[in-house]
């Protein structure tokens, strides 16, 4: 009844006459029964049977050749309630060894079965796995329903029921998963077994109990094929993730094509896999904790040279690269200090300027295009609305210089990078930024600004590994443009525009590949009001889009079937999807900074944020803060 759709080919082994008293088998008769089914096609042979002694040369030679021709063997353990199988079910974990084997080699195609009883227990009667441990299996063996002599059924117990069992199990694995081989049709049975007597193999249980739903189930872990076979080139599935940056939002999370995926277990089978849940969307967060965040440290600010200054940012010692210490480096005093990261600037003549900076914000490098035209803000992080390439290079090192034209005209030109870190897995990236700020005679100050930022493995710090491949380097350019216009009484109305061009100049061989041109923008406009309340506090509300992408497209090629037979071809499907995010978020902040007394300063901050992470489906998000600092 467990393959009842399966070909049987019946084979009569016993004597002829025998069965009215008790059925006896001879060896020749057995080996002749085998060598029949192996020449006639036969995948799986179940022998209900066994004896005290080894088989002699005929019988041996008969079960080799079955196994050579990839023939899975079921024996009975047998019934004489003993610590050891029959023969021959003893040789089913035989690797060609001397002794016992007698150089018989069962090359994992052999299973021996013992009985157990409606609660999983093994049968009284039933003979134990003993040394034959590792190709030991057991099954249902008592009051087993069979068929009766002359018609109608019987009810039996016996080792003999439990066999057939386990190879009606192979005959279904090996019809559902035609791509497996004998031994892994069996070793499948093995590993999906439940555990029953002591964890793990034992000499009661062998293996454990037959769990064909279990072995319906994925076994070891998944991976992904990237090749042509299934015996190809494949990737961990835990290992392959495509991760968005915060401009592709949820970019793909609706995207049923990637529920189509397959993914092979350690038998090389094929399950259907959701690739949806190894997209990991862009994520945003309100910001508070950065706003809150007291800086580590502390800044060193000194005179360097007539017009310059030099910023020290220490940090204690112990604090810097604890993994170095892993490598034999002495632990420095406490009370040390290291700069973590510094930052130069300094006057050139009457017109021009010079700044250099090592490991660095971006936004302290490129304050021209980070903030609001000329004119400070009490804003937080609205520099990567007004320049989101600033995103891209959070802080390296590099050096930027400015000139005066005239008294209202400046232009900047800036290079900032990072490099990729081994240790941390941070990627490289780099910034070339040009920009001129103009005000006008009557109050309005205008900027314009181009950017060239270069991604290593990566675009807008979105990354793919694994089966997903590699993004590929990237090159974006960024133009800016912003303005603030004075109205008056402290009043001011500011703007700002970016909009971006992006290439990946190459993708490694994986699932998503050849890019489009790739789109993206981001905007701000706001109101500020210095000396709203008194003298020394700054105003502002504003609304924002921080970067998103626009318009980009990839190939999608993923792995949906495999041809049915052993070492069969991968099917793959392709699609050209859109990647870009299913919403637009929208940011309205509110802040207000001011100086309480000489020493103490006050900045609060909140902000809504509508379809956060540019995702349709999000629930508008809340965020406020508090921050106090002192001035020594």
């Amino acid at each position: 009844g467990v393959a009842y759709n399966s070909t049987i080919l019946a084979i009569r082994t016993d004597t002829i006459g025998s069965c009215f008293t008790s059925c006896s088998f001879t060896e020749n008769n057995i080996a002749a029964a085998m060598n029949f089914a192996v020449a006639n096609g036969a995948r799986v042979i179940n022998l209900s049977l066994g004896s005290a002694s080894a088989p002699g040369s005929a019988l041996q030679a008969a079960l080799q050749n079955a196994v050579n021709n990839n023939v899975a063997v079921v024996v009975a353990a047998g019934n004489s309630g003993g610590a050891q199988a029959l023969f021959l079910a003893r040789l089913a974990n035989c690797t060609g060894q001397a002794g016992l084997c007698n150089l018989f080699n069962a090359q994992g195609k052999m299973i021996a079965v013992g009985a157990t009883d409606q609660s999983n227990t093994i049968a009284s009667f039933s003979n134990r796995a003993g040394d034959t441990d590792t190709g030991y299996l057991v099954a249902p063996g008592v009051n087993i329903v069979t068929t009766r002599l002359g018609g109608g059924t019987r009810t039996v117990d016996g080792t003999s029921f439990s066999a057939p069992h386990v190879a009606g199990a192979l005959a279904v694995v090996m019809q559902r998963f035609p791509t497996l081989t004998t031994a892994q049709a069996v070793a499948l049975l093995f590993s999906s077994a439940t555990d029953l007597g002591v964890a793990g193999t034992d000499t009661i249980y062998g293996r454990g109990l037959l769990n064909l739903a279990g072995a319906f189930q994925a076994q070891g872990l998944l991976s992904l094929p990237t090749g042509d076979k299934i015996s190809g080139s494949s990737e961990d599935l835990r290992s392959s993730s495509l991760a968005f940056g915060p401009a592709f939002g949820n970019a793909l999370q609706g995207n049923g094509f990637l529920a189509q995926a397959i993914a092979l277990d350690s038998f090389g089978r094929p399950f259907n896999t959701d690739l949806r849940s190894v997209v990991q969307n862009g994520t945003v967060d309100p910001g508070v904790a950065n706003f809150v965040r007291a800086p580590t440290g502390r800044t060193h600010n000194l005179a360097a040279g007539p017009g310059g200054t030099l910023s020290l940012s220490m940090v204690p010692a112990v604090q810097s690269r604890e993994d170095l210490l892993a490598f034999g480096n002495v632990r420095p005093p406490t009370e040390s200090e290291i700069v973590q990261s510094a930052f130069y600037s300094s006057t050139i003549g009457i017109n021009g300027g010079i700044s250099l900076a090592l490991n660095t914000s971006s936004v302290q490098l490129f304050d021209d295009i980070a903030t609001f035209a000329g004119l400070s803000s009490p804003f937080f992080g609205l520099e990567f609305a007004n320049a989101p390439q600033l995103t891209l290079v959070s802080k390296g090192d590099g050096g930027a210089g400015s000139y005066f034209i005239d008294p209202q005209t400046r232009v900047s030109l800036g290079f900032m990078e990072n490099k990729a870190d081994p240790l941390t897995g941070e990627r490289g990236s780099s910034l070339v930024q040009a920009s001129i700020t103009h005000g006008l005679s009557f109050g309005p100050v205008l900027r314009v600004g181009i950017g060239r930022t270069q991604e290593s493995a990566s675009l807008f710090n979105t990354t793919a590994s694994g089966a997903f491949g590699a993004v590929g380097d990237s090159d974006s350019t960024f133009v800016n443009f912003g303005g603030s216009v004075p109205l008056g009484g402290g009043l001011a109305a500011h703007a700002s525009y970016t909009a971006v061009s992006s290439d990946v100049l190459y993708a490694s061989d994986g699932y998503l590949t050849n890019w489009s041109a790739v789109r993206a923008n981001a905007f701000s406009a706001g109101l500020t009001r210095q000396g709203l309340f008194r003298k020394e506090d700054n105003a502002g509300i504003a609304v924002y889009q921080p970067l998103r992408v626009s318009a980009a497209k990839a190939d999608l090629r993923l792995p949906v079937g495999t041809e049915p037979v052993p070492g069969g071809a991968i099917y793959y499907q392709s699609e050209r999807i859109d990647v870009t995010p299913t919403g637009r978020e929208v940011d309205l902040q509110m802040a207000y900074s001011w100086k309480p007394t000489d020493v103490l300063n006050a900045a609060t901050y909140g902000v809504v944020m509508m379809n956060p992470g540019h995702n349709s489906a999000a629930k508008t998000t809340y965020g406020a803060g508090v921050r106090l600092w002192l001035d020594f």
